[in-house]
């Protein structure tokens, strides 16, 4: 819905995606279709990077060897039970080792659970760097060159139960706010 004054129009789909967007860990044994992760890639490449580098690159994981690979290597931090995942990676020669990667592979993460949340899906974002054995471990067995990053892993799927259509509870703090100083 779009409401249109003399000086702005206002995407509510937009706003309502970011306030209802919610991680959930527990998925439907549905597969996900490649049409749906192509679309989510797409928006994951429009997220902005510094000086458009785009230095990211995405390993899509729906194999069910490479799921179980995951879910056994990172089970003490990430609890995989999904029928697909991404694993956000960052080529650090891209970014000419300046770090700026890491922002930009967040912003991409984020656009992949706010794409997958707009098809339906739901998703987990958990994180990978700098924990330094998660990360040696996927690039070690997943054979990533040495200027490749894992960053994030998101899992994505359908969910188990139904996820009530509420918002979730208001996260804002106005104590948290400072304008023009602290």
């Amino acid at each position: 819905m779009k409401k249109t004054t003399e000086e702005q129009v206002f995407n509510y789909d937009t706003i309502n995606s970011l306030l209802h967007r919610r991680s959930v860990r527990e998925y439907a044994d549905n597969e996900v279709k490649k049409d749906k992760i192509n679309v989510i890639l797409l928006a994951a490449m429009h997220a902005p990077s510094y000086e458009n580098r785009q230095p990211w690159h995405f390993i899509v994981v729906t194999d069910e060897l490479v799921l179980k690979y995951l879910k056994d290597s990172l089970q003490d931090n990430i609890k995989i039970n999904s029928k697909a995942a991404i694993i956000v990676c960052g080529d650090t020669e891209k970014d000419n080792q300046k770090g700026w990667w890491i922002q930009d592979c967040a912003a991409a993460t984020q656009n992949i659970m706010l794409a997958a949340h707009g098809l339906g899906l739901v998703s987990t974002w958990y994180g990978l760097h700098p924990v330094k054995h998660l990360k040696e471990s996927l690039k070690k067995n997943l054979q990533l060159p040495k200027n490749i990053q894992p960053f994030s892993l998101v899992t994505l799927g359908y969910p188990k139960k139904n996820i009530p259509d509420e918002l979730i509870p208001s996260r804002f703090a106005k104590e948290k706010v400072h304008f023009n100083g602290w």
